[in-house]
């Protein structure tokens, strides 16, 4: 250990500290301008493949040449049930239906397939299952994540934004720009998707919040920001260039400040913390400029009464609250001394008339400070009544503050350095980009990063769809495109696909459209009859990668075939009100979980802890982006699936559902084996699950009446179906 600190200290004399970045080591790792994911987008031809007679379309072309080369065969075709249910859970995050089931299996016709895919894509539950997709990315909370955890009523706005432009396949260039320059893309036109616009901007106004008081740390909001936008839509990281020169990719200092200055001069709003309890700076939703005025003043007064009733209450600040600790202060110290008196059996008199003095001045005070916090609640609850307005989670530019940043030398935004000017990364485009005075400049900052020429975004997002249908992306590191990340491996097929998608108006629906119909996606999960498992065929798609359902599907999937599914949208959480809110505080924060039987991407998310069945089946993190749901294998899933009261209700509740009607017993087990895994059950499973259903019966104690040992086996049967592999994975 010491020869080894001996030699650090050799080699930092050498070199010197301020040098030590200027080393061989640190000088080929920032010199990655030739990484292929800086670089602007090849333009590939699918290639020539020795089995001409298996791709379906291009894609296709692709995956086969490299399997080819590697002498891989790919596997067969999967059968139409499997299909079925693969294409539900990837599009719909949904079980089929038996009326889908029915439908599709009926349809012989050659373009049966592509019309299911169109049926579901045309689906309202298809935004409900990518639009979770992007939340992910968007770190989607309902609470702020300060000190307190703050609830945000308004956040669900934003979530109902995001899925209802995947339903309505709102190009993949204006949902970017909406989100970063909404609100000033909706004030330069108001009557092009105002609302929408306004709402977008959540995006940026979901930023993280820290500490406890409502201007914490502006910088870690700009940075989470920063951080975000990176990672979910340029794939890249550049926070490691707050502090310094990233050491992997071509991101400097001054990149990252140049980006910062974007965001400087932004309003982000305020949720409510114990230092500063009342919500403000969010964004009406009126389009009346007068209106928004007034909702401007009376919220600043809102926030004013807060401040003087918060002072009011402090004893350091109010002479007369201080006035009245003190009276109480001398009335306990004088009780005191008479019951010392009394027990000496010393007259008590003199000492009695001081405390009934005191006494009264103390009431005199008492009544004054009352009166006084009395008049400052009142107006305050008057004030939020007349503020009745719909809000938005939303950014604004503050025009006295946009501008160029400094930078923060080491990340410390006490020790400022130079200005930089506002514009992108300079190893992408070094050009500075044209700015409309007393704008934050975010309009330029999001044409840019949504601009075809840019070499990063199309690339993310295409990948990203590819991940979402093969649960692993071309490249794995799918917000880590830099040097950091893995390589691709199909580079070519990447950058296909990334044409194809900004050649095709940014829609994602088309790229659904396009991987789902390729034989890539249409192979079985097992591997090809002539060849077992080869070392690099699942990254090389030999066969389709067989994944287990992520939080949301599980949970859905059990509603849905249990039959307690709500596929109506959720109208709002039951937050507490403007005076509950007081009891949240950094000791006591915001704890709360609201369940109910609408899709789970409307379960309430907090910042400062997540609901237990998201947290016990790998949800996303809510404090920062999410590329990639890791599945892990622990004992307290399989508990929950046998012991929790969720599982029981609802296969209590699917035990009902098959045994409603007349049904002979040989249908109903039918049922339950297409709800669940939309196949049938063979001859070997139908008699098994005869005598499991007897057998459970038989051991029932007699008191139970025949109807209800017969529900209880049932619901027990319906439990083994909804917690088995088949039912929780896709192949």
């Amino acid at each position: 250990m010491r020869w080894c600190i001996a030699l650090a200290i050799i080699l930092l004399a050498r070199v010197g500290f301020a040098d030590l970045e200027q080393t061989e080591f640190f000088e080929k790792s920032v010199r990655p301008l030739d990484h292929w994911a800086f670089q602007a987008r090849t333009r590939p031809s699918p290639p020539a493949v020795q089995d001409p007679s298996w791709p379906h379309n291009p894609v296709d072309n692709f995956i086969l040449a490299k399997l080819e080369e590697n002498r891989l065969a790919p596997s067969p075709r999967a059968d139409r049930r499997t299909l079925l249910r693969r294409a539900c859970f990837d599009l719909t995050g949904l079980p089929p239906t038996i009326e889908q089931i029915r439908r599709f299996m009926a349809d012989d016709a050659a373009d049966a397939f592509g019309k299911l895919v169109d049926r579901l894509l045309a689906s309202p539950e298809y935004g409900r299952r990518w639009g979770r997709h992007w939340l992910d990315l968007a770190r989607y909370a309902d609470t702020s994540g300060d000190g307190t955890d703050m609830p945000v009523p308004q956040a669900g706005r934003y979530r109902d934004y995001v899925i209802e432009a995947f339903n309505e396949d709102l190009p993949f260039d204006r949902f970017i720009i909406e989100q970063i320059a909404g609100d000033i893309l909706a004030w330069e036109d108001p009557n092009t998707r105002y609302r929408e616009r306004i709402i977008a901007s959540g995006y940026v106004a979901l930023a993280r919040r820290f500490k406890n008081s409502k201007n914490a740390d502006p910088h870690l909001i700009i940075e989470n920001t920063l951080d975000t936008i990176g990672k979910g839509m340029l794939g890249i990281t550049l926070s490691c260039a707050r502090c310094h020169d990233h050491k992997f990719d071509p991101i400097t200092t001054a990149d990252y400040y140049q980006l910062y200055g974007f965001f400087q001069g932004v309003r982000y709003p305020h949720a409510g913390t114990e230092h500063g309890r009342e919500p403000a700076d969010l964004v009406p939703l009126v389009n009346d400029p007068a209106a928004v005025e007034q909702y401007n003043r009376l919220s600043q007064e809102r926030s004013d009464l807060d401040r003087q009733l918060k002072e009011v209450r402090d004893v350091r600040k109010n002479p007369t609250l201080k006035r009245l600790r003190e009276l109480r202060e001398k009335q306990k110290d004088l009780r005191k001394e008479i019951e010392r008196d009394e027990g000496q059996g010393r007259n008590i008199e003199a000492r009695q008339l001081a405390l009934n003095d005191l006494k009264g001045q103390a009431e005199e005070v008492e009544e004054a400070y009352s009166q006084q916090r009395g008049d400052l609640e009142e107006r305050l609850r008057t004030l939020r009544g007349t503020l009745d307005i719909e809000l938005a989670w939303a950014v604004l530019d503050v025009e006295d503050k946009t501008g160029d940043a400094q930078i923060q030398i080491g990340g410390n935004p006490q020790n400022r350095g130079k200005t930089v000017p506002r514009g992108f990364i300079d190893c992408i485009t070094p050009e500075k980009p044209v700015i409309p005075e007393k704008q934050s400049g975010r309009v330029q900052l999001a044409q840019w990063i949504a601009s075809p020429d840019n070499p990063l975004t199309a690339r993310v997002m295409a990948n990203r769809i590819w991940q979402h249908h093969f649960h692993r992306g071309i490249v794995s590191t799918s917000s880590v495109l830099g040097s950091q990340g893995k390589r691709p491996t199909h580079p070519e097929l990447l950058d296909w696909l990334a044409n194809r998608f900004v050649e095709g108006g940014w829609s994602i629906k088309r790229m659904h459209r396009l991987i789902m119909s390729s034989a890539t996606w249409q192979m079985a999960s097992v591997p090809s009859p002539d060849q077992g498992s080869v070392g690099g065929a699942m990254a090389l798609l030999q066969r389709y990668p067989s994944h287990r359902l992520d939080a949301e599907s599980i949970r859905d999937a059990i509603l849905a075939v249990s039959g307690t599914l709500d596929l109506a949208p959720l109208e709002s959480h039951p937050f507490p009100s403007s005076e509950r809110r007081r009891g949240i505080t950094q000791h006591r924060p915001f704890f709360e979980d609201y369940d109910h039987h609408h899709r789970t991407v409307y379960l309430m998310r907090r910042r400062l802890g997540n609901h237990p069945f998201l947290n016990l089946f790998d949800g996303p993190n809510p404090n920062q982006t999410t590329a990639f749901r890791a599945a892990s294998t622990v004992p307290q899933q399989a508990l929950f699936m046998m012991n929790s009261a969720f599982m029981g209700d609802n296969a209590t509740a699917l035990a009902k559902r098959l045994l409603a009607g007349d049904a002979p017993l040989k249908q109903r087990l039918e049922l339950a084996y297409e709800l669940a895994y939309a196949r049938l059950p063979d001859e070997q499973e139908l008699t098994r699950a005869k005598t499991y259903l007897d057998t459970y019966q038989a051991r029932l104690s007699p008191s139970n009446g025949a109807g209800q040992k017969r529900l209880r086996a049932w619901a027990s049967l319906s439990k083994i179906i909804l917690s088995s592999n088949e039912f929780i994975y896709v192949d």
